[in-house]
């Protein structure tokens, strides 16, 4: 079963970080060898729109066809403190505040 695992900005950032360049780089390898599906919030990428060009430019050669893009809701309140792992593989909204919630 492939892994599916949420990232923010900065795990794309370690990429071109001296101190965690190496893990993930065998992190993102993982990812483009389909061992791992990324899950990515609309926040990262209205984040990475302010970022350098090869940071976009790696973004964009993640393959399109592994990831899963959530779309977070701007209040935490909206939604429970729980949030099951079949919500987020089923695409439902994500808070932003109960990202360190989830049961898995």
């Amino acid at each position: 079963m492939t892994q599916r695992v949420y990232i923010d900005t900065s795990v794309i950032g370690g990429m071109f970080d001296e101190e965690f360049k190496f893990f993930t780089g065998i992190f993102f390898d993982r990812v483009f060898k389909n061992e791992i599906r990324l899950i990515i919030s609309d926040l990262l990428e209205g984040e990475l729109a302010s970022a350098p060009d090869w940071v976009l430019e790696f973004y964009k050669s993640l393959p399109p066809d592994n990831w899963n893009l959530l779309r977070a809701q701007r209040r935490a309140t909206d939604w429970p403190n729980n949030i099951s792992p079949r919500q987020l593989w089923e695409g439902q909204a994500l808070p932003t505040a109960s990202i360190l919630r989830l049961r898995l």
